[in-house]
């Protein structure tokens, strides 16, 4: 089989602790539940291709500074380990081995580790980058 990637890990990005409702479109309001972040690795022929990044562990030390007030609302539940550059090197991979990144959406808690990334392209797809940049509805301003 040709075609067929050598390696998949699936890696935790640690948790968020937040309203039901804001996953399941308002249903659930004042039910709190946790959600986990998932970051998954494939090891294709060409190289290691990252899908989602997690979250900014900068964060376990100073919510507030690096997430902003909905550090509050949607609240991490984050250990050390949970850091993208943590996850990588468990497996005995360098950040620099990553040679495509690609991001499920831009949400802060699965694009936290792209500032990581800057020597390999990052893909997004164009509607939710366009979002991130304008973003409407409830989460607008």
């Amino acid at each position: 089989m040709s075609g067929t990637a050598p390696a998949l890990y699936l890696m935790n990005g640690g948790w968020v602790a937040l309203e039901r409702s804001f996953l399941t479109a308002g249903t659930g309001v004042g039910q709190r539940v946790l959600a986990p972040i998932p970051m998954t690795l494939v090891d294709t022929r060409d190289g290691y291709v990252l899908f989602d990044t997690g979250m900014n562990c900068n964060g376990i030390t100073d919510p507030e500074g690096t997430w902003g007030p909905r550090a509050k609302t949607i609240q991490p539940r984050l250990v050390p380990d949970d850091d993208i550059r943590v996850r990588l090197q468990q497996l005995g991979i360098g950040i620099d081995e990553i040679r495509l990144v690609v991001n499920s959406h831009l949400h802060w808690d699965h694009c936290g580790g792209n500032r990581l990334f800057g020597h390999c392209p990052i893909v997004v797809q164009r509607a939710e980058l366009a979002f991130a940049r304008e973003p409407s509805g409830p989460v607008a301003g």
